[in-house]
């Protein structure tokens, strides 16, 4: 077994979801809750108790919808005669130091955000009408870091291809978040667990998801944000190959690929340019960026795909 200071370095929490059932099958997400685990490292016989307060989601972050008694017990700490407990003081200096530096990352992004978006700006005056996402708020009602929504999910056996996780994905259900009252709809984009837990979400969590699944694959794998017919906003997956103008669009919902062909605008009228069969009439993903930060992973930000950039549809087998 493992001793405290080792386990002391996973700081993976634990992640909590309250669901509701009801009798037609529907499936409700009431609380999505991060619980430390590590106080358990402290106690001599390896048992922690603790009453976790369970607080809403979507517009009621702030509201508590339960109270849920835990107890951790750490196999076989309590019968180990070999096991060391942590100090108390050795415990929150780990988790202090965390924490800061967790601030530290998320001042030095935000810093850079603003910089980036303030050059993005002056290079050209449309730029200001352009559907770049930068941050995004899940679940609890936290804005966080598109990129971090994204991770490296391996399938295993589950999933043989990546077109079987496209498949996958398509088979979660599709719901759109409504607002109390009406009004302008709130964009919530899901943790990955959150979505899982009640199979089903908006679309970003599906591209979210079938990001995470393609770079588990090993594929270059990218979100992209940007609108459909009519302006309306739409989430998708873009995938790189190894040849440069290899570009493939993965629609999340649909489970079809569309293989991207670019235009060149400096040919001349006699060249027969390739017909454009992309169901969306705008596009506004391209310039998928990574930014090299500790905390970010991945992200698609900004990009231009014109109304002459064309791409060929191909279905998932």
């Amino acid at each position: 077994m493992a001793d405290s200071r080792s386990l002391l370095s996973i700081a993976d929490k634990l992640h909590v979801t309250l669901v509701r059932i009801d009798p037609h099958g529907e499936t409700t997400l009431l609380s999505s809750q991060h619980i430390e685990w590590r106080h358990v490292l402290g106690d001599t016989n390896g048992h922690f108790a603790k009453s976790v307060e369970l607080f809403g989601v979507g517009e009621e972050s702030k509201v508590i919808v339960g109270v849920l008694d835990i107890r951790l017990d750490l196999i076989p700490a309590g019968q180990d005669s070999s096991w060391i407990p942590l100090a108390g003081d050795v415990l929150e200096a780990q988790l202090d130091l965390e924490r800061s530096r967790r601030a530290e990352i998320e001042r030095r992004f935000l810093l850079y955000a603003k910089h980036y978006w303030r050059e993005f700006l002056q290079m050209r005056d449309e730029h200001k009408d352009r559907l770049v996402k930068i941050f995004a708020q899940d679940e609890k009602g936290v804005h966080r870091c598109v990129c971090s929504f994204v991770c490296p999910l391996k399938a295993g056996r589950l999933l043989d291809s990546p077109q079987h996780a496209a498949r996958f994905v398509t088979a979660l259900g599709l719901q759109r978040s409504q607002p109390v009252g009406g009004g302008v709809r709130a964009e919530i984009w899901s943790s990955l667990f959150a979505f899982l837990a009640v199979n089903q979400g908006e679309c970003e969590s599906h591209a979210v998801l079938l990001c995470s699944l393609l770079l588990g694959f090993g594929l270059d794998a990218y979100v992209c944000v940007g609108t459909k017919g009519r302006g309306t906003s739409h989430t998708w997956v873009v995938t790189l190959g190894a040849a440069p103008e290899t570009v493939t669009f993965w629609e999340p919902t649909s489970g079809q690929r569309y293989i991207h062909q670019r235009v060149n605008p400096e040919d001349p009228p006699s060249v027969t340019q390739p017909m454009n069969k992309y169901p969306r009439s705008v596009l506004a993903a391209g310039h998928c960026r990574s930014v090299q930060l500790r905390s970010v992973r991945r992200v698609a930000m900004e990009g231009h795909v014109g109304r002459g950039d064309q791409v060929d549809q191909r279905s998932v087998a």
